[in-house]
């Protein structure tokens, strides 16, 4: 080696060597810690299981999906401890630790206090440290119950068991844990039921020590649970320790060490956040979020795959997510989800709803063949690919070879009572080109398996599929690509970043007419919007109550974070690594210091509420493709290496590494193989690969970029190779390998600067933060407050006193509940409606057999419960309207019919016979003191205003329908939801015929 090029080397020899003699002094894990003073963040645990626990790290638990949550459940809101009389309030904190495997308290008065979530068990450690003995109270709160009598407490060998009476018994249809166990390594005494404020707690434990270790787990029975936190107690060190263990594994094995602190810290925050989604909930699989997204997407895990396990090695994983989704594909080759892989499967259910997952599934398995060369993968996953294939079609292609799908069958899925918020039926973009890909994809696996007449056929197919898109799908002239097809074959011409996901349809031409609109319609410096800020429909805000509703703004503006993975793959395509990295900054930034420690959310909002202002964060804490692309994009687009290990065993390494992140040191890893990549570009970019730990050789190539030309060098490795890959002069490339197993082959061409420069000179968009949207601007209807709907009056004039009777919510042929242990047996089973009236309001109450409130919006005060109030105001039967809607399926009598109707759910609606809109109700966050519903009495209640209802009349009549309510996952009002002939976790069941209204308990007061 040169002195010249020596000097070159040693900085960054000497930057690892130093980071390096720092990292064997401290744990990895405890390097990237991160502090938080005088503010609150979420921060989040897994267990690798089934399990969750997510809270505050400054404050008590703000919102009603914080708490301890197994298999799908949660079974503790939070916890407060009590010294003597004072409660220990988390406001007084002096700093929080968040570490990736712990949290750590400091308090002001000298408090310590720890928590871990260890691995594998359903279990919680932990610590408070006093400055000196005393009396402590430990309380844990609970929010589904609020009286002891719902509650078996007991306490046997120094562990306290709370369960619910609802639920003593784990059984298939109630599949998860019963007892909630509290186990410490100190003596107590039991404390009778507390309550704090709004917060609930049916029993405590008193302590006199100043060191105390609990443990908080469940279990299914006494026994088992009394075990398990005892065993947990006495190993509690060890346990700690292998779960950080595990943790520092994880990053030690796939070090990267840029000159960006900040980019490697929230790298390494990235991989273990993410792997924290990959869990074994019923089998193994990827959280697509949390806290509400505990369980497996397909679409979600597919575009995860490659960030969340292959390009960190992590193979054994990743085969068996592709494994456990395949064994669920539709097989049946009647249903015309024939071929499809489920769209979602949690503890209890999976359904297809999905026109994008398979081909995402088809295009992971084939990049995990890819990057692990695994035959006997191919043959076991083919038949698989091939029913796909067959499925598509036989019962969802048109004469062009397009893929069709329902309206909600893309990633854009957000549906109201309405339908969906954002029709994408009956070919979208994305799935086209998906589609196509999915083609070529099932083709090569065909090939390696010598089926070379199928692997024709699909070929075939996707030349058909081509051209027709190029046809019917593009403008080229204004380099637009329609997001879809109707079913007329009309393109729909609003502006979304689907087109983003089509590039592999196009050449560089195009492909960079369709970035250049993308980037400069779409993107922010902080992220992608889903629709263009230019659109009538367009939402600044995810969340604007009470102007509508958050599934509104879903798809319809709001940015998520998984987007930018695919502008910044784009990007770095044409070598725009700078402008990619813009992106990736803001993504870093949110990692570190903003949201949920240590993670990315799903979504920003697409505005700021101000100039000076950040996007709000929104949607799920953490997200797993979020998480995912960013970490795909370091190793896929700026490191750029790209495995092939198809056929022969190639790898081939192109780094765009961006300014900021200077000098780069990575370990590769891909199964139990490594080796370790140095990149130096001071003056000229140089190359080395170094700790080669491989089984069998390996052709590599290196490219480097230089002044208008790229340079590629081609040669072989074996285990311990060396290699230096260097410029010299911008005129020559110099590959140095020991040992030298064959001649590098060296290639010099000229590079395509033209579209690079294009993109380069293409601005962000701005956004153009005003009140002039139209969604932001009141309705032409009245929008009730829970001030006028929440209005009482004891004098008022009764018009109808009507009772029902219990236990008939059984609707027309024996109706059975959603198997979903939060559809509580009495909720769709009306025992009595009362309307009272004064001058100014009428005043509606329904008493229920029984309410309940999950807690996922406690300002409703109860859930799942769907009311619909026909009000005949005349008798007359030629007038008014007989169809109740909201896919209630049910149509009044010939003689009965009315003027008015009122939808109760997730809020109020108000409409005249002709389906008119007249007042609303969208409830907000502080309308939870005194909301629509009461569980306590199973009562809800409600006031409209004379103005808006009319003053009643003595002959008014009135028929109330009961069902269950579906939001479909997106909050507001809701409507009625399915009932099917067999029950599943979301639908009733025991429907003989399917045109049967989906009605439980009518009433009628005539």
């Amino acid at each position: 080696m040169k002195f010249s090029e020596l000097k070159k080397t040693l900085p960054l020899i000497f930057t690892f060597l130093h980071f390096y003699s720092n990292a064997q002094e401290q744990y990895l894990v405890d390097k990237i810690a991160i502090e938080v003073i005088n503010s609150s963040r979420e921060f989040a645990f897994t267990n690798k299981e089934d399990t969750y626990y997510y809270s505050e790290t400054n404050s008590e638990h703000r919102s009603s999906w914080q708490g301890f949550n197994v298999f799908g459940r949660e079974y503790l809101e939070d916890y407060l401890f009590q010294l003597d009389e004072s409660l220990l309030k988390r406001n007084f904190v002096k700093k929080a630790l968040v570490l990736p495997y712990q949290l750590k308290r400091i308090y002001n008065n000298g408090v310590e206090e720890t928590l871990t979530l260890l691995d594998s068990f359903p279990v919680v450690i932990v610590n408070i440290k006093l400055p000196k003995t005393q009396k402590v109270s430990f309380f844990p709160l609970v929010s589904d119950f609020k009286k002891k009598s719902d509650f078996i407490i007991s306490a046997r060998n120094n562990v306290l068991l709370i369960a619910r009476k609802n639920h003593t018994e784990r059984t298939q249809k109630q599949n998860y844990p019963v007892y909630l166990g509290i186990a410490s390594n100190k003596k107590f005494n039991l404390l009778d039921e507390q309550s704090f404020s709004n917060n609930y707690s049916p029993a405590g434990c008193k302590f006199l020590e100043n060191n105390i270790r609990i443990a908080i787990g469940v279990g299914d029975t006494p026994e088992h649970t009394v075990r398990m936190l005892n065993y947990v107690l006495k190993n509690s060190e060890i346990l700690i320790q292998k779960r950080k263990d595990r943790m520092e594994k994880v990053l030690q094995d796939t070090f990267v060490e840029t000159e960006n602190e900040e980019f490697n810290r929230a790298l390494m925050w990235a991989k273990l956040s993410m792997d924290a989604l990959i869990m074994n909930q019923v089998t193994k699989g990827i959280f697509a979020g949390l806290p509400w997204f505990n369980n497996y997407w397909g679409r979600d895990s597919f575009i995860s795959l490659p960030g969340a396990t292959l390009v960190t090695g992590n193979f054994s994983e990743a085969r068996k997510i592709l494994t456990s989704f395949a064994v669920f594909q539709e097989q049946d080759e009647s249903s015309i989800n024939y071929g499809r892989i489920p769209n979602i499967i949690t503890t209890t259910h999976k359904s297809y709803n999905t026109a994008d997952g398979t081909p995402r599934f088809v295009i992971a398995a084939y990049e995990y063949y890819k990057y692990s060369g695994d035959k006997n993968f191919v043959e076991e996953i083919f038949p698989y690919l091939k029913i796909a294939i067959e499925g598509s079609l036989k019962y969802r292609t048109d004469k062009f070879y397009f893929l069709t799908h329902d309206d909600a069958d893309t990633w854009m899925d957000a549906v109201g009572p309405d339908g969906p918020w954002t029709p994408r039926g009956n070919r979208a973009n994305d799935v086209q080109a998906l589609w196509y890909e999915q083609l070529i994809c099932s083709a090569e696996f065909a090939k390696v398996l010598n089926k070379h007449q199928l692997a024709e056929e699909w070929l075939k197919i996707s030349d058909s599929l081509k051209n027709n898109f190029t046809r019917y799908f593009l403008d080229s002239s204004k380099g637009f690509i329609f997001d879809h097809l109707n079913a007329d074959d009309s393109p729909d011409l609003k502006d979304r970043p689907n087109q983003i996901f089509c590039t592999n349809l196009l050449n560089d031409h195009l492909r960079t007419k369709i970035l250049a609109n993308v980037i400069r319609n779409l993107t922010f410096e902080y992220g992608v919007a889903s629709l263009s800020q230019e659109d009538e429909q367009f939402h600044p805000y995810h969340q604007n109550p009470p102007f509508y509703v958050k599934d509104a703004a879903y798809h319809q503006g709001t940015v998520w974070t998984w987007l930018s993975g695919e502008v910044i793959s784009e990007l770095c395509y044409f070598d725009c690594k700078e402008k990619a990295y813009t992106l990736t900054k803001n993504l870093v930034h949110q990692i570190l210091n903003h949201g949920a420690v240590g993670t990315i959310s799903e979504l920003l909002d697409a505005h700021p509420k101000s100039q000076n202002e950040e996007p709000a964060l929104s949607g799920t804490f953490s997200q797993a493709w979020s998480l995912a692309e960013f970490i795909r994009n370091f190793y896929q687009d700026y490191l750029n290496i790209q495995f092939d290990f198809s056929n022969e065993r190639r790898i081939h390494l192109h780094p765009r590494i961006p300014e900021p992140l200077g000098n780069v040191r990575a370990k590769i890893k891909f199964g139990d193989e490594y080796f370790t990549i140095i990149y130096s570009n001071k003056n000229l970019p140089l190359i080395e690969i170094a700790d080669v730990n491989i089984y069998s050789p390996i052709s590599l190539t290196v490219e480097l970029n230089s002044n208008g030309k790229e340079f590629s060098c081609s040669n072989t490795i074996v285990n311990s190779s060396y290699i230096k890959v260097s410029l010299i002069d911008t005129m020559d490339i110099i590959c140095d390998c020991k040992p030298e197993i064959s001649k590098p082959i060296v290639k010099v061409s000229e590079r395509e600067l033209y579209f690079r420069d294009i993109l380069m000179n293409t601005p962000f968009a701005v956004p153009r933060i005003s009140a002039d949207y139209a969604v932001l601007k009141p309705p032409t209807y009245k929008l009730l407050n829970n001030k006028e709907i929440k209005k009482v009056n004891i004098h008022a004039v009764n018009l109808i006193d009507v009772n029902d009777p219990a236990y008939d919510d059984t609707g027309y042929t024996g109706y059975k509940y959603p198997l979903n242990p939060n559809f509580v047996d009495g909720i769709l089973d009306v025992l009595n409606f009362k309307v009272d009236y004064d001058s100014e309001n009428v005043y509606f109450n329904f008493k229920f057999r029984k309410l309940t409130n999950p807690g996922w919006h406690p300002e409703y005060g109860f859930q799942l419960t769907y009311i619909a109030i026909a009000i005949d105001e005349d008798g007359k039967v030629e007038s008014g309207r007989r169809e109740i809607g909201m896919n209630s399926k049910y149509v009044l009598a010939e003689d009965e019919a009315f003027e008015k109707i009122i939808y109760v759910g997730g809020g109020l609606r108000i409409e005249n016979e002709k389906g008119d809109i007249i007042a609303l109700y969208v409830p907000v966050d502080s309308d939870v003191n005194n909301p629509l519903g009461d569980i306590s009495n199973s009562i809800v209640s409600f006031s409209l205003p004379v103005e808006i209802i009319e003053k009643p009349e003595r002959n008014w009549r009135f028929i109330v329908l009961v069902g269950a309510q579906d939001d479909h996952g997106g909050a507001g009002l809701g409507d009625f939801r399915n009932v099917d002939s067999i029950e599943s976790e979301w639908s009733g069941g025991g429907k003989t015929n399917p045109n049967l209204p989906n009605v439980y308990d009518i009433l009628k007061t005539f």
